[in-house]
């Protein structure tokens, strides 16, 4: 019964993410090796309590090569969201996960150049996670250390969008934070993440990219005053600031005439 729930659970994991995956993981990883393998260590780690409850495990490790670490960190907004869906679509195949499951990295000197190994394990009640976790858990986020002060996004020009959450997802579709309808936008573009009461931009594998300030970017730590353009849309960010802080502020204005010409 449960190789079958752990079937359509990777099937509904290819669904959500092949097509991403096949864009961002070059080389001897494939999105088949991935997902594959993170079903394969899930599957060697269950555990049955005395109640016939199946138990999953709740921390997933990427062990990667000292030369592969930075590559593999620019994924980490997108695994912080596969780790989610594992966890939504876990529960409704009837696993349960003490916590919210997290995917991480780490370096590892035993791990071949251009390999990688993921291994599964059951979070401690008093383990410390690191900052590049997946923070779904209430308990997981230290919000008030990490969240900037009256941040918030003004969008298109007319409305605003709060930012009071360490993750935020912006795209196409409904299961984002924020959910902007725009056709040249993707189902899942961009992640926010607050770290050090700074908020980072992420590109999570879209299709038509992020422009900050008229220049590509893939991630950028934003600035009050910065210009984001996903699709059609500008983004503006604003922030409560002591003054202390660098802007890289562009009018509204100005950037969109330069994406003109």
């Amino acid at each position: 019964m449960m190789h079958n729930n752990l079937d359509r659970l990777e099937a509904q994991l290819r669904a959500l993410f092949e097509e991403r995956l096949l864009k961002i993981l070059t080389g001897k990883t494939t999105s088949d090796d991935f997902i594959n393998e993170l079903i394969l260590v899930m599957r060697a780690d269950l555990e049955e309590n005395t109640d016939g409850v199946i138990l999953a495990p709740d921390r997933y490790v990427i062990e990667v090569p000292p030369e592969s670490l930075c590559d593999w960190q620019t994924y980490q907004p997108f695994l912080d969201e596969m780790s989610k869906q594992l966890f939504n679509r876990g529960i409704q195949e009837g696993f349960q996960f003490s916590t919210s499951p997290t995917i991480e990295i780490n370096e590892s000197q035993s791990i071949p150049r251009d390999d990688w190994q993921i291994r599964a394990k059951f979070s401690t009640v008093d383990e410390t996670f690191p900052d590049t976790a997946a923070m779904d858990g209430p308990e997981l986020t230290p919000e008030g250390d990490l969240i900037p002060a009256n941040a918030f996004l003004v969008i298109g020009g007319k409305t605003s969008f709060p930012l009071q959450t360490v993750v935020i997802n912006i795209g196409r579709h409904s299961d984002n934070d924020l959910v902007i309808e725009d056709q040249y936008i993707s189902r899942h573009h961009v992640q926010l993440r607050a770290i050090n009461q700074r908020y980072v931009i992420f590109d999570v594998g879209s299709t038509g990219g992020i422009l900050l300030n008229g220049k590509p970017i893939t991630q950028a730590t934003l600035h009050p005053g910065d210009v984001i353009r996903i699709g059609m849309t500008h983004l503006i960010y604003v922030q409560d600031t002591t003054g202390d802080l660098p802007t890289s502020a562009l009018s509204l204005d100005t950037e969109m005439d330069d994406t003109k010409s």
